[in-house]
């Protein structure tokens, strides 16, 4: 039995985007862990909502900051 087109879309984002936001997050913790200086560079998709990497971070007490660019 195939899922309606609407859950299939909620279950492609959450695997191509969610998934990978809490992974991001937890490799950036792991290495902010050890000591070392994270910078952490993503495209728009992974910026948005609760599920965010944004988000993820600041609930870990990061401090993320938007980097502009100068053009």
């Amino acid at each position: 039995m195939r899922l309606p087109q609407h859950a299939r879309a909620k279950e492609f984002h959450k695997r191509l985007i969610d998934d990978r936001n809490l992974d991001m997050a937890r490799k950036a913790t792991a290495l902010h862990a050890q000591g070392k200086q994270v910078f952490v560079a993503v495209g728009a998709l992974h910026m948005t909502g609760p599920q965010g990497l944004p988000a993820l971070l600041k609930a870990q007490g990061f401090e993320v900051r938007r980097v502009m660019s100068l053009q």
